[in-house]
């Protein structure tokens, strides 16, 4: 290309950008903001800074605009549409993926993640699993029928669990004695 960006360290403040020609002659030098990206206007041969469409931001000192975390670039709209449930976008993916197998994520999420056990992912948000069914924090299901639940998960004896009803009181009473 004819022209190409040039180190404008000369100037003070933030580090400026500078389009000079093929003979070194500096055309332009531009500090763009954040949610702004350079531009070059090939009329007036000035590199400027435009604004991010809505919906869209950058760093200072970018080149394109990106939409936010949990959502991705519709260009037939021109518009940053959200993501759907169970799939998500951070700041590296221009498009919204797929949660891994085992994950959930609810609709415009930057993430993937799994909700506490004894929980399942329902309408968007983590809720308790019946007093009946376990949760592995994506669905709630019942336990075979030789087991119980407890605390979320299923056990394979009344041993286990009062083992662990026992190891809960233990944790309850510990906190409770460090509060006094």
């Amino acid at each position: 290309s004819a022209n190409s960006f040039a180190d404008c360290s000369y100037l003070r403040g933030p580090a400026p950008h500078c389009l000079n020609s093929l003979m070194g002659v500096y055309l332009s030098c531009v500090t763009c903001p954040p949610n702004t990206t350079f531009h070059f206007d090939t009329n007036s041969q000035f590199l400027r800074c435009d604004p991010c469409p809505r919906g869209r931001t950058s760093p200072a000192e970018s080149f394109s605009c990106l939409c936010s975390p949990g959502s991705t670039w519709n260009a037939t709209g021109k518009t940053c549409d959200y993501c759907p449930a169970n799939h998500y976008s951070d700041r590296d993916t221009v498009n919204c993926t797929q949660c891994p197998s085992g994950t959930v994520a609810p609709m415009a999420s930057g993430a993937c993640g799994t909700c506490p056990l004894g929980h399942s992912w329902s309408n968007y948000s983590c809720v308790l699993c019946p007093r009946e069914e376990y949760g592995d924090g994506v669905k709630c299901s019942p336990c075979p029928s030789d087991l119980l639940v407890e605390s979320g998960r299923c056990v394979s004896s009344l041993q286990e669990l009062l083992t662990i009803t026992a190891n809960l009181l233990n944790k309850l009473q510990s906190k409770d004695s460090h509060l006094k």
